[in-house]
């Protein structure tokens, strides 16, 4: 009898050894396979439409295996969403661009206007004394000869040697090409005071 119960637990216990070198092999293969390592990603709590700097009140972390998001953005606070995101969508670097001042002039003009640039020279741009921020009025001659102001109140961008880059309309830049084709058109420069 006593060999008999030896047996079992002869058995018993080598159930149990097998049963921890079986879970410390599942383990050792579960940490070392790259595709089961997880990754903090940021998903869309709402929809974020484009164009928009994110804030902390529109994204979540979630974690995910790191095979499945391997680009996803390190942090897309603060930068600008350069495509509509849906509620759920891991933000991924792809998406996102410079917030406005971080570089990029897309970022700095909003939706529904363009940036354009025309020629300048130091008659026609107040010889040379529009910096970015300043508002200037587009003036141009007509074919009766009278001065027309062509664009009230636009907001100069950028200036670089010979050019300035505005914010217009797309019907406003489509006036200014017409009148940079006649070749007639002068900035002026608007005043900051009340």
């Amino acid at each position: 009898m006593a060999t008999m119960a030896a047996k079992r637990y002869l058995y018993l216990f080598m159930a149990l050894v097998f049963a921890l070198l079986a879970a410390m092999g599942s383990y050792q293969i579960l940490t070392s396979n790259p595709a089961a390592k997880s990754v903090t990603v940021f998903v869309a709590k709402s929809a974020i439409p484009a164009r928009t700097i994110i804030t902390p009140a529109q994204v979540e972390t979630k974690r995910f295996p790191m095979a499945s998001y391997p680009d996803a953005a390190a942090s897309p606070l603060g930068k600008v969403a350069t495509v509509g995101i849906v509620p759920g969508e891991v933000i991924i670097d792809g998406m996102l661009g410079q917030a406005p001042g971080a570089g990029g002039l897309s970022a700095q003009v909003p939706a529904g206007m363009y940036a354009m640039s025309i020629a300048i020279n130091q008659i026609t741009g107040v010889n040379g004394a529009i910096q970015p921020g300043d508002r200037v009025d587009l003036v141009s001659v007509n074919a009766a000869g009278q001065a027309v102001d062509l664009l009230p109140n636009v907001l100069v961008l950028d200036r670089t040697s010979g050019v300035l880059t505005l914010e217009v309309s797309q019907t406003a830049a489509l006036t200014v090409v017409q009148a940079e084709q006649r070749g007639n058109l002068t900035v002026l420069l608007k005043g900051i005071a009340p």
